[in-house]
C-alpha cells in the first residue's frame, strides 16, 4: 500500500515537471542539430574573435625580432621585388647579429638580378636560414617553389596559411603534405624547432595517443573538423587553433632599412629569431584574423609574417612556460553544457509561474516585475558569458552562442507557456469567482439562518442549566457552578436538582464541542430530568436508562459521539453515593487533607455500549461540616499556556487546598481566575466546567 502511494506521489511530481523534462532537452536537442549543421559557426567565431579583441594585453614577445619589408624599405630599394643583391646583404648583417634562426617569408623560386650569385652564396653559407615554400594550390594562388639552393640543402619550410570560411586565419599549420607525399614542417614551428633545440627541447611522441605530441611543457592535440565551432572544417595537415600573441605592438619590428643602413644596435637580434617579410600595404601579404572588426569599414588586417611569428610565440611560450594552447571540449562533454544551460532557462522560466521567489525579491528592490524578469535574464546570460570567457582565458573554447540560445529559448518557451497557463488559470478563476460569489449570497443567507438557531441554541442550553438562585436553595449544601463553552454551544453538562429528599448533583463530558456535542448535551440533561420526574431516583438505574436511550437516539442519528457521565446522589451527609465514570472526584476535608475518588470502575462512557448493566457501580461517601467536593472536565486541567503546558491537576488541587475555608463560590472564582492568568488571555480549545459543594 505505502509502495502504491509513493509511487502515485512520484507520477504526480513527474506530470507536474513534465513540460520542463520536455522544454529543456527538446530546446537544447535542436540547438545542438543546428550547430551540427553550422548555423552557429559564423557567430562562435564572432565570439571567439570578440574574446580575443578584450582578452588582457600579453606581455611582449622577447625571443621574436621581424625585419619588415615595408613601404619605405621599397622606395629606398626603388625595386619590387628587391634585387638578390639587396636581400643577400640582408641576410648577412642579420646573420653577423647571431640569431638562432633566420625565418625568410619571401618568395625567392626565380633569380632578381643583380645579385643572384651573391644571394646564393649567402644562403649556402647560413645554415640556420630558412627560405618557404607554398605547398597547396588554393583559390588566392598557385604553388611557389622555395630557393632551389635551400631546397637542396633541406632549409625549407611551408608558408601556407588556413583561411576560414568568412577569409579569416585562426589556425595554425604546423606541418602538411606536400604533392610527393613528404611531410613538409610549417615556418612558425620549424622556428620555434629550431630555438628550442639548444634547449634539449626536443618534439615527442605521447605513447598510446595517436598524433599526440609533447614539446617540453606543451603538449599537442591535431585541430579535428568538427572541433569546438567548427562544422567540417578542412583539417588536413597537422593544425591547432591560433592562441594569439597579439598584433605588431606584441613584437619587435624593426625596418629591412634599419637593417641595410645600420640603425640598430649590436645585440638587436643576438640569440633571437628573426623574420623576414613583407608588411608594406601595396604588397597585399596579409591576413584577416580574429583582431579584424567585421563591424569596422576597413578590418585590419595582419601580415602574414607576424602570423607565423604568432605561431612561432604560441610554440615557445607553451613548450618553455606552459602557456595554455587552444583547446576544446569533448562533443558530449559540449552537448551536456548546451543541455545545462537550455534547463537553467527552462527553469527560470517555469519559476516565474509561481512568482513567490521572485515577489520575495521585489519587496526588497525598485524593479517592476518585468523589470526583474529582465534583469535575471542579463544576469544570468552574463554569467554565461563571464564562465566562457573566463574559460578562454585558461585556453578553452566552450560553446557560448549556443548555450546563450538554449538558454533564452528554454526561458522563452517556459514564460510563454506558463502564461498561457496563467491566462487559463485567470480564465477559470474568474468563472470560480463568480460561482463563489452566487454562492456566497446562499451561504450569507444560511448562516443568518445558522446562526440564529445557534444562539437559540445557546440560549437553550443556558436556561436548561441552573441558575445561582436555583443552588442556593440547598439548605445543606453550599454550592457553586461555572462552565464556558470553547465555542457558542458547549458540550459539558453539569446539573444540580432535587427529587424528593434526594439532592442530584451530575456532570458529564461529551466527545468534541460545538453545535452537535452541545445538542447532545441537551439530550443528557433532559433525559436525566424525566426520569427523575418518574420517581426514579437510584443513580445507577438513571444511569443504565440514560446510556440506553442515548446509545439509541445517536445510533439513528448515525452520530459518533459519546459521553463521560457522574452523579452524586446527596441523602444526608452521611449517605452520599457516587456512580459513573468521569475524571476524579476532589474531596477535601475541613482539615486541608486532600481525597481523590477514581471513578474508572463506577460506569463507562455513555453511548459505547448498548447496555451499561454489567458497567455501573457505585462508591459511598461522608462529609462532615467545612468538607468540600469538587467535579470538573478535562477542560479545566488540560488548559494550556504559551509554552504549552497544562494547567494540572496537582496546581488546582493545591489551589482549593489553599481556599477551602472560603465559601464554595469564593472557591470557584479563584480556581477560574488562576485559570485565566494561566492561559494568559488564550483562547481555551475545549469547555471549561467546574462545581464545588460544600457540606454547611
Amino acid at each position: 500500500m505505502m509502495e502504491a502511494v509513493q509511487l502515485k506521489q512520484i507520477l504526480k511530481n513527474s506530470i507536474k515537471w513534465l513540460p520542463l523534462l520536455v522544454t529543456a532537452p527538446s530546446i537544447a536537442g535542436a540547438i545542438i542539430t543546428l550547430r551540427m549543421v553550422g548555423m552557429f559557426q559564423i557567430l562562435e567565431w564572432a565570439a571567439l574573435d570578440q574574446f580575443f579583441r578584450h582578452r588582457p594585453p600579453e606581455p611582449p614577445e622577447e625571443r621574436i625580432t621581424v625585419v619588415a619589408l615595408d613601404e619605405a624599405t621599397i622606395r629606398a630599394v626603388g625595386q619590387w621585388p628587391i634585387p638578390d643583391a639587396v636581400l643577400a646583404q640582408v641576410i648577412e648583417k642579420i646573420r653577423d647579429a647571431k640569431p638562432r634562426a633566420i625565418g625568410m617569408d619571401l618568395y625567392r623560386d626565380l633569380p632578381v638580378q643583380p645579385g643572384h650569385d651573391k644571394l646564393v652564396q649567402v644562403m649556402k653559407s647560413t645554415p640556420n636560414l630558412i627560405g618557404v615554400k607554398k605547398v597547396v594550390k588554393d583559390n588566392f594562388g598557385a604553388t611557389v617553389n622555395a630557393p632551389p639552393v635551400l631546397q637542396k640543402q633541406g632549409q625549407v619550410a611551408a608558408a601556407d596559411l588556413v583561411l576560414d570560411g568568412d577569409g579569416k586565419v585562426r589556425r595554425g599549420l604546423l606541418s602538411l603534405e606536400t604533392e610527393s607525399g613528404a611531410e613538409m614542417v610549417g615556418l612558425g614551428a620549424t622556428m620555434a624547432l629550431m630555438y628550442l633545440a639548444p634547449e634539449g627541447i626536443e618534439l615527442q611522441e605521447v605513447p598510446g595517443k595517436e598524433r599526440h605530441y609533447q614539446l617540453g611543457k606543451a603538449t599537442f592535440i591535431p585541430f579535428a573538423q568538427n572541433d569546438g565551432g567548427y562544422v567540417d572544417a578542412d583539417d588536413k595537415g597537422y593544425q591547432i587553433m591560433l592562441n594569439f600573441r597579439g598584433q605588431e605592438d606584441r613584437f619587435q619590428i624593426v625596418s629591412m632599412l634599419e637593417v641595410l643602413t645600420g640603425n640598430l644596435p649590436e645585440d638587436w637580434a643576438q640569440d633571437k629569431l628573426v623574420f623576414i617579410g613583407a608588411t608594406a600595404a601595396s604588397l597585399n601579404d596579409s591576413f584577416f584574423t580574429s583582431y579584424s572588426s567585421s563591424l569596422s569599414a576597413f578590418p585590419k588586417r595582419l601580415p602574414g609574417v607576424l602570423i607565423h611569428a604568432n605561431i612561432t610565440s604560441q610554440i615557445l611560450n607553451a613548450a618553455l612556460e606552459g602557456r595554455p594552447m587552444m583547446r576544446v571540449w569533448a562533443k558530449p562533454l559540449e552537448w551536456g553544457w548546451i543541455l545545462a544551460w537550455s534547463s537553467i532557462g527552462a527553469i527560470f522560466g517555469w519559476s516565474v509561474r509561481s512568482r513567490s521567489i521572485l515577489h520575495r525579491f521585489l519587496q526588497k528592490s525598485v524593479f517592476s516585475f518585468g523589470g526583474l524578469i529582465l534583469f535575471c535574464f542579463f544576469l544570468v546570460g552574463g554569467s554565461l558569458i563571464l564562465i566562457s570567457y573566463s574559460a578562454f582565458v585558461l585556453g578553452w573554447w566552450i560553446p557560448l552562442l549556443p548555450s546563450l540560445s538554449s538558454l533564452f529559448l528554454s526561458a522563452s518557451t517556459m514564460m510563454g507557456y506558463a502564461a498561457i497557463l496563467e491566462r487559463q488559470d485567470n480564465a477559470r478563476l474568474a468563472d470560480f469567482n463568480k460561482k463563489i460569489a452566487a454562492q456566497n449570497q446562499l451561504l450569507e443567507a444560511e448562516n443568518i439562518r445558522m446562526s440564529a438557531e445557534l444562539e437559540i441554541t445557546r440560549r437553550i442550553q443556558k436556561m436548561l442549566l441552573p441558575n445561582q438562585w436555583e443552588l442556593e436553595q440547598f439548605l445543606e449544601l453550599d454550592i457553586a457552578a461555572f462552565m464556558e463553552p470553547a465555542d457558542e454551544v458547549g458540550g459539558d453538562y453539569y446539573d444540580v436538582f432535587k427529587a424528593g429528599n434526594t439532592i442530584i448533583a451530575a456532570i458529564g463530558d461529551v466527545t468534541g464541542h460545538g453545535l452537535e456535542s452541545g445538542v447532545v448535551m441537551i439530550m443528557i440533561q433532559t433525559i436525566v430530568r424525566t426520569i427523575m420526574a418518574l420517581n426514579c431516583t437510584d443513580a445507577q438505574t438513571i444511569l443504565i436508562v440514560l446510556n440506553q436511550v442515548i446509545y439509541e437516539n445517536l445510533a439513528r442519528m448515525n452520530c459518533d459521539k459519546n459521553a463521560t457521565f457522574l452523579m452524586l446522589q446527596y441523602e444526608n451527609s452521611l449517605n452520599i453515593r457516587i456512580t459513573g465514570q468521569h475524571e476524579g472526584v476532589i474531596v477535601l476535608r475541613n482539615n486541608g487533607t486532600v481525597e481523590q475518588i477514581d471513578t474508572i470502575d463506577l460506569g463507562f462512557p455513555l453511548a459505547l455500549v448498548d447496555s451499561m448493566i454489567e458497567f455501573v457501580g457505585e462508591t459511598q461517601l461522608q462529609l462532615n461540616p467545612g468538607d468540600v467536593v469538587v467535579l470538573y472536565t478535562d477542560g479545566v486541567t488540560e488548559a494550556w499556556n504559551k509554552h504549552k503546558e497544562p494547567y494540572g491537576l496537582d496546581r488546582m488541587v493545591a489551589l482549593i487546598q489553599k481556599n477551602h475555608q472560603k465559601t464554595a463560590k469564593e472557591i470557584k472564582d479563584a480556581v477560574i481566575a488562576d485559570l485565566r492568568d494561566y492561559i494568559g488571555g488564550r483562547k481555551i480549545d475545549d469547555d471549561i466546567t467546574l462545581v464545588v459543594i460544600k457540606q454547611k
